[in-house]
C-alpha cells in the first residue's frame, strides 16, 4: 500500500529545535486537512466517552469504549489510560466510530495492581515511553501477522518497565509506569515548553542525542499541534534515561526514506478503517488508514536493546 509513502511524501523537514539531548524536527504539511474528529482528551473532557474494563470480564490486554458523540474519537497509540483494575496504554492507533460501542486492545503497565480504583478510564496526558511504544510495535506487528491479534507480550512490557523504574530510581508498589512520569515531571515540563509548534507542522522526528528514534505523522496539523506534548513527554522520558555519548546514525530525510519504502501489510481495524503495519531490520511502526487517508503514522529506528 502506497499510501505511507505518499503521506510522508507530502510533508517536508522544517528547522529542527533542541533542548538537552533531544531534537525535534518538525514535518510540515503542505495542505491544511481539517481533523472531522476528536481527539481522546477532548472527547473526555466533554464526557462524550466512556471507556471501562470489559462487562463481566474484565481482562488486562482489552478495554471497553462507548462513544456517545456524533463525531469520531481518534485514540492514540501508546497513550495512556487510567483507573479502573489497573492503568493501559493503548496498543496502536484507533479512530472509535461515532455512537458505537467497541474493544479497544491495550497493555497492562502497571504490574502490582488489580483492584477497582475508579470505575472509569480518565488521562493524565501522557503516553507511553518511546522506546516502549517501539517493543509495542514489534510485537503487535507480529501478533497480526501470525494470528490475527493485537496482544503485546505483557511480561515482557512489565520486564522492561521494572528496568526502567530502577535506572530511573522511581519508587512504586505497584510496578507502575506513571511514577516515573509523576518524578521527572519538572524535568519533563522543560522539555514540553522548549518546543512550539509551528505554523502546517503535521507531525515530527524524533532524535536523542543525535541519534534518530522515532516519527509520528498526522493528517492535521490541528492534531498535531494537540497531542504534541504527550509525544515530547513520550520521547523525554528515553532522554532523561539516556545520557549516552552523541551517536548520529541516519539522517532525517534517510529515516524518512527508509520508512517510506519499508513494505507493507493491510489489517482490518478494529474501529474505522484499517490498520496498516510496517517491520524490516531498521525500522518498525503502523499507521491508521480511515476515510481515503492516513490518520496517524508512528514509525521506530530498530536498535539493540539495553541490558
Amino acid at each position: 500500500m502506497q499510501a505511507i509513502s505518499e503521506a510522508i511524501g507530502s510533508v517536508a523537514c522544517g528547522l529542527l529545535q533542541t533542548y538537552r539531548n533531544l531534537t525535534v524536527t518538525p514535518l510540515l504539511a503542505s495542505g491544511t486537512e481539517a481533523a472531522d474528529y476528536l481527539t481522546l482528551d477532548e472527547a473526555l473532557v466533554k464526557s462524550t466517552i466512556r471507556v471501562t474494563e470489559i462487562p463481566e470480564v474484565a481482562n488486562a490486554s482489552e478495554l471497553y469504549l462507548e462513544n456517545h458523540t456524533q463525531r469520531a474519537v481518534l485514540l492514540l497509540d501508546g497513550e495512556e489510560l487510567v483507573g479502573a483494575m489497573q492503568n493501559r496504554v493503548l496498543n496502536l492507533s484507533v479512530l472509535a466510530s461515532a455512537f458505537k460501542a467497541v474493544t479497544i486492545p491495550v497493555t497492562c503497565v502497571e504490574s502490582g495492581r488489580w483492584s477497582l480504583s475508579t470505575p472509569d478510564f480518565h488521562s493524565e496526558s501522557r503516553a507511553f515511553y518511546a522506546a516502549g511504544r517501539a517493543q509495542n510495535a514489534e510485537q503487535v506487528t507480529e501478533a497480526l501477522r501470525i494470528a490475527g491479534s493485537r496482544k503485546s507480550c505483557q511480561q515482557a512490557v512489565w520486564r522492561d518497565i521494572e528496568d526502567k523504574l530502577a535506572r530511573m530510581e522511581s519508587q512504586t508498589h505497584s510496578g507502575a509506569m506513571s511514577a516515573m512520569y509523576e518524578d521527572y515531571a519538572t524535568a519533563l515540563k522543560g522539555y514540553i515548553e522548549a518546543f512550539e509548534s509551528v505554523p502546517n507542522q503535521a507531525g515530527a522526528i524524533f532524535q536523542i542525542n543525535e541519534q534518530v528514534c522515532g516519527l509520528e505523522l498526522f493528517d492535521s496539523p490541528a492534531t498535531s499541534r494537540k497531542l504534541m506534548p504527550k509525544l515530547i513527554q513520550s520521547y523525554a522520558l528515553d532522554a532523561l534515561d539516556d545520557w549516552g555519548e552523541v551517536t548520529p546514525t541516519i539522517s532525517n530525510t534517510n529515516f524518512l526514506n527508509i520508512v517510506a519504502d519499508t513494505p507493507t501489510q493491510q489489517f482490518p481495524s478494529v474501529g474505522e478503517g484499517d490498520d496498516i503495519r510496517f517491520i524490516s531490520k531498521r525500522v518498525v511502526g503502523g499507521a491508521l488508514f480511515v476515510r481515503d487517508r492516513i490518520i496517524h503514522v508512528a514509525a521506530f529506528l530498530l536498535k539493540r536493546r539495553r541490558n
